[in-house]
């Protein structure tokens, strides 16, 4: 009698319960688990309701949350790694990447602020701010908001003209605009810069040859007009030269005045007159009888003065003075 109760008992299970009768497996893939119960922890089937509550939660060793990972069938947590369901969270170099050979490098974000770094398309490699590399193709535009290009401490701001850059040693320039500028030499041309400043100039169209060294002085805003052309003549010396007052006989020279004049030549031409006026000076009034005669000549250095008589007697000349130039 029992046994028929049993049997009739299994018999009523398997009709109020055809999936359970089937079984779950390759031919009952719609098979339907109970769930079961919180922190069941046997050997009998799972629904994926209860896998799903059993495993979201589930942080061994981590905070709930946690990124999780199997471990040779076993589940296991990222300590340094949390996850939203949306986005993967690492704690501060915790972001770890392997070399294809050996190394590892640890990315870091900024310790205040974030933010979003966008990578580029295709494949390249991203450079350290303290690394050295070569660029190539590249365009560092300072007219952007907030860049600055510096060279050795100093920043370039802004440019002016086109072409290549100019370095320290031999540039070629084209046009240049130099504005305020410092140079030793121009074209093989020494400079040499004066205390304070001063001023050079040539008119529009006109050229300045010099063929001599030279050296130019005069007085301070004067100026020299040289008409149609010719050979210009400029001062060697000049100076002052006393006469003598001693006696000269007819036909005679007295002893010849000289005086130093340094830079003369034989070939330069002396310029002189009085500096006074002569005609009341014996020897050199207007007589019928007639009057002294003043011979002027250079030697090297020098400048010298003869007076001669001409007159039929002896002459005694009183004092005179000359004014002299050599010019050449």
């Amino acid at each position: 009698m029992m046994k028929r109760l049993v049997f009739a008992a299994l018999i009523l299970a398997g009709l109020a319960s055809p999936v359970l009768a089937q079984g779950c497996g390759p031919s009952n893939p719609s098979c339907i688990v109970p769930t079961a119960p919180p922190g069941t922890n046997n050997h009998q089937a799972a629904s994926t309701a209860f896998v799903h509550t059993a495993v979201s939660p589930l942080s061994p060793g981590s905070p709930s949350g946690s990124l999780q990972y199997n471990n040779s069938g076993a589940l296991g947590g990222v300590a340094g790694a949390s996850t939203d369901g949306t986005a993967v969270t690492f704690s501060d170099g915790d972001l770890k990447l392997s070399g294809s050979s050996s190394g590892t490098s640890v990315l870091k974000a900024p310790a205040t602020g974030g933010g979003t770094a966008t990578l580029f398309s295709g494949s390249d490699t991203i450079l350290g701010a303290a690394s050295t590399a070569t660029l190539t193709n590249k365009t560092y535009d300072t007219a952007g908001a907030g860049n600055s290009f510096s060279i050795n401490g100093v920043a370039a701001t802004a440019n002016t003209g086109t072409g290549s850059v100019v370095r320290a040693t031999s540039p070629s320039l084209t046009t240049p605009s130099l504005g305020v500028a410092t140079a030793t030499s121009i074209n093989k041309t020494a400079i040499t810069a004066p205390a304070t400043g001063s001023t050079l100039a040539v008119a529009d169209g006109k050229t300045a040859t010099i063929s001599n060294t030279l050296t130019f002085t005069g007085t301070d805003s004067s100026s020299v007009a040289f008409g149609t052309g010719g050979t210009v003549t400029y001062t060697i010396a000049s100076g002052t030269s006393a006469l003598g007052t001693s006696a000269i006989s007819s036909a005679t020279c007295a002893t010849a005045v000289t005086t130093s004049a340094t830079g003369t030549a034989t070939t330069d031409v002396i310029d002189v007159s009085f500096n006074g006026d002569p005609t009341g000076v014996v020897g050199y009034q207007p007589l019928t009888s007639g009057m002294l005669t003043i011979i002027a000549y250079p030697t090297a250095n020098n400048v010298n003065f003869k007076v001669c008589n001409n007159t039929s007697g002896s002459i005694t000349p009183g004092a005179i003075t000359l004014n002299w130039k050599v010019r050449r």
